[in-house]
Parts: C-alpha cells; sequence; structure tokens
C-alpha cells in the first residue's frame, strides 16, 4: 500500500541555479511537507540551489504483491499515474481517458491496484495530459519507477 502525492515546486537542476519553475514530482504522502518546503527553502537562495529530495519516485514491491496506490494532489488540473508493464485493470488503474474506457485520472484522489506478475524495473508518469507542450505535466518531472523484486526481497 503507497499513499502516493503530486506535488508542484520549483526544480534546481545543478548548483549554477538553473530550475523549472514549474516542476512537478510524485512523492510519498509523508514526505510531501518536507519536501515541499526543504525546496523552495533552497530555490530562494540568492543563487537557487538543488534540495537532495527531488528526485523520481522510485517504489519497490515483490513479485507476486497486489499493488495498491491512493494517489491524491491538490492541484488545479487533472491527473494520474500510469504504470507501463504491469498488470492492472484497464478499467479502474489505467491511469488514462482513453478511448471508450472508463476515465482513470483524478481532479483530487484516486486508488489504482496494479499487479507484480514479473521482475523488473517498470516506469509510470502521468496521462492525463500526454501533450510534449510545457503546459503538460511529463516534461516538468511527473514520473518514476517501481521496481519488482524476488518474492521475500527486503531492503
Amino acid at each position: 500500500h503507497f499513499q502516493i502525492e503530486a506535488i508542484q515546486i520549483p526544480i534546481v537542476y545543478n548548483k549554477y541555479g538553473d530550475y523549472d519553475k514549474n516542476g512537478l514530482m510524485y512523492v510519498l504522502a509523508q514526505d510531501a511537507d518536507r519536501i515541499q518546503r526543504e525546496a523552495i527553502r533552497n530555490f530562494e537562495k540568492e543563487i537557487p540551489q538543488p534540495y537532495e529530495g527531488v528526485k523520481p519516485l522510485v517504489i519497490r514491491v515483490n513479485l507476486g504483491d497486489e499493488v495498491h496506490i491512493c494517489f491524491r494532489h491538490h492541484l488545479h488540473r487533472r491527473l494520474s499515474i500510469h504504470v507501463q508493464g504491469m498488470g492492472y485493470d484497464v478499467a479502474s488503474s489505467d491511469g488514462a481517458s482513453v478511448g471508450f474506457n472508463p476515465d482513470s485520472t483524478t481532479d483530487r484522489e484516486i486508488n489504482y491496484i496494479w499487479y507484480a506478475q514479473t521482475e523488473g524495473v517498470f516506469l509510470f508518469h502521468d496521462m492525463a495530459d500526454a501533450r510534449s507542450s510545457e503546459d503538460a505535466t511529463n516534461i516538468h518531472g511527473l514520473f518514476g519507477a517501481i521496481i519488482v523484486e524476488p518474492p521475500g526481497a527486503a531492503g
């Protein structure tokens, strides 16, 4: 079970202060306030500085797990989490609004269930706005990965 939030923060890329003022991140809900607070604190320095907590979200599960994702956000747009390569019910956990399939994006909160049927690294990203323009989400950092490890793997 994972509680994941999408947050908007300035993402500083390097010590020279290069940044994306419209940065977006998936974070564990328990880390959201800390990451936002520290990223903004570092951004407000004379030369904006990166914060180590600003990085793509990576979660780990074991082969055979049923992965429950409670995803929420407080941004003024529709968002989602679409995982590539894992099993899920397209009617409820696709994280997309495609064709005649039910819309599994959200403007607030949604639950997804994914099935860890194969070991490996599987990428996830927002599919509520898949455009490649500056107004879309993925180019601003809304992506991550889930690692499926052997049964019993830990740490």
